[in-house]
């Protein structure tokens, strides 16, 4: 089981860093079946995949769960964008757009981690000389590639999660961008939301370490003093609801993100 545990760690920390860290926002739009930017994709997570499940005497094996986890990237992918474009043009409500959004990102995610679970579980079903054949030295690593999945989570993952369920939901709606726009206002709008996401990783991040140094309390402290801050921008109730709301939400991820690394320190 910890063997388990600590490939599908790996195997996770491939893909934040090929479906977030290496994509930009354009990218991802542009990731269709008919566009390069998908294979290429699909091709860095296999590569990626392959090089964490490698060891020498079941290279055979290897290429085959990595096969499987760049194949279903190619497709997962390849039907979001396609469902995506779909949706756009022929949902004109953007209310109903938000909510298929917010809920094909999350069953793309779901479906992504399954796919690594499914292939781990097959890889060392069928590679039991893996037990003995592994490069232990390697694993020492797996406390620095815990709290590097602990630590990212915390940042473009849980933002990208946030603003989508914020959409959803029609909260902070007076501050999302929009076609009527000035180029002043746009402006404007983009900068508040920028900070807000500096402002959120950086928060869940001190949150994060908090837990995993022991000391909840400081949560209290970053809640309270967040608080006093936003308390003299009273001017308006959504963005207050808009504060609220992702301040809940922004704590409420990283104490779970932090509560489960610190259980799989215990274990390793």
């Amino acid at each position: 089981m910890l063997i388990f545990i600590k490939l599908l760690l790996r195997l996770v920390a491939v893909h934040l860093v090929c479906d977030f860290m290496l994509q930009t926002d354009k990218f991802c739009e542009n990731k269709r079946f008919s566009s390069w930017q998908l294979y290429v994709h699909s091709f860095l997570v296999g590569l990626l995949s392959w090089i964490v499940l490698y060891s020498p005497g079941i290279l055979p094996e290897s290429i085959l769960c990595a096969s499987l986890i760049g194949v279903s990237h190619l497709l997962f992918d390849g039907f979001k964008s396609m469902l995506a474009n779909r949706f756009r043009k022929e949902i004109i409500d953007n209310d109903k757009l938000a909510d298929a959004q917010f809920n094909a990102f999350c069953i793309d995610q779901v479906l992504h981690i399954v796919v690594l679970a499914v292939a781990t579980s097959l890889f060392l079903a069928y590679c039991k000389e893996y037990w003995t054949t592994c490069d232990w030295e390697f694993y020492s690593a797996d406390k620095l590639i815990l709290l590097f999945v602990g630590c990212y989570l915390c940042c473009k993952p849980s933002n990208i999660t946030i603003k989508l369920f914020l959409e959803k939901y029609k909260i902070g709606s007076s501050l999302a961008k929009s076609d009527t726009d000035s180029i002043e206002e746009s402006e404007r709008k983009f900068r508040i939301q920028n900070a807000g996401h500096i402002i959120g990783s950086l928060e869940r991040l001190l949150c994060f370490v908090s837990i995993l140094v022991g000391h909840i309390d400081i949560i209290g402290f970053l809640i309270a003093a967040k608080s006093i801050l936003r308390f003299k921008d009273n001017n308006a109730e959504t963005q207050t609801e808009y504060v609220l709301v992702g301040t809940l939400l922004s704590f409420g991820m990283a104490i779970v993100i932090g509560f489960l690394t610190n259980k799989c320190f215990v274990l390793f």
